[in-house]
């Protein structure tokens, strides 16, 4: 056999191998996953505002500490190419943060202050389309923004106060729709996404009512959770 035909038929498998493997490889670089998506959040409303003055106190809300909540819904990442995928998600998700009540009594004689720890409660139906940029099969660093629904809003006394009654009373003047961004960085494996992040709310939490003057917003640091129960690139 000429020594051109052999090198031929040598080559040729070799050639459909490559060619084969070339294209699973660029098959898997496109796709769809979902899942079940849950996280812990540390949930904090940032900002300030001015003092509450009624007729007969003045009160006053300083932010002391995270409240530790978590969500609960559905993911999808809809790989579009080796380093760009979408990532679509719907949560019910507990925001809120824990205060500190400084309330001034004015009184004829005078005034004295008192004080208390109070928490606000806001759960909502929250939708996140983020973008996710692969640095690698493993490593992603993601971007989007968010909408949520209200759902409910409430006062309540914190868990730590053991001596307090823990009565709930409803939040009144809290905005039905809030919006936002996120940023953070994951890693994915065939069978989860984990993934770290910030969302900081753009639309000041209360719009009317006796908190209207309040400049807070949702915040939120975020350890995700991502259960694929189904891949296209495993």
């Amino acid at each position: 056999m000429d020594k051109s035909l052999k090198l031929l038929v040598l080559l040729v498998p070799i050639l459909w191998c490559e060619s084969a493997l070339a294209q699973r490889d660029s098959l898997r670089q496109t796709g769809v996953e979902f899942g079940l998506h849950n996280s812990i959040n540390f949930t904090h409303l940032s900002g300030s505002g001015d003092p509450i003055v009624y007729s007969n106190r003045i009160e006053y809300y300083e932010p002391i500490r995270n409240r530790v909540t978590f969500d609960l819904g559905m993911f999808a990442v809809v790989h579009l190419s080796k380093r760009i995928a979408l990532q679509p998600e719907v949560a019910y998700s507990y925001m809120g943060g824990h205060f500190q009540k400084t309330t001034t009594y004015l009184h004829d004689l005078g005034s004295f202050e008192g004080k208390e720890n109070v928490s606000f409660a806001a759960d909502y139906i929250k939708a996140v389309l983020a973008t996710n940029i692969k640095l690698n099969e493993r490593v992603f660093f993601q971007i989007g923004g968010y909408g949520s629904s209200l759902l409910s809003a409430e006062q309540f006394v914190p868990w730590w106060e053991v001596d307090r009654e823990n009565d709930r009373t409803q939040l009144t003047g809290v905005r039905g729709f809030d919006g936002g961004v996120l940023g953070g960085f994951g890693l994915s494996t065939s069978v989860l996404n984990m993934t770290f992040r910030y969302n900081y709310g753009l639309l000041d939490l209360f719009e009317s009512g006796d908190f209207s003057e309040f400049d807070m917003r949702n915040g939120v640091f975020q350890f995700v959770l991502q259960w694929k129960f189904y891949s296209d690139l495993r």
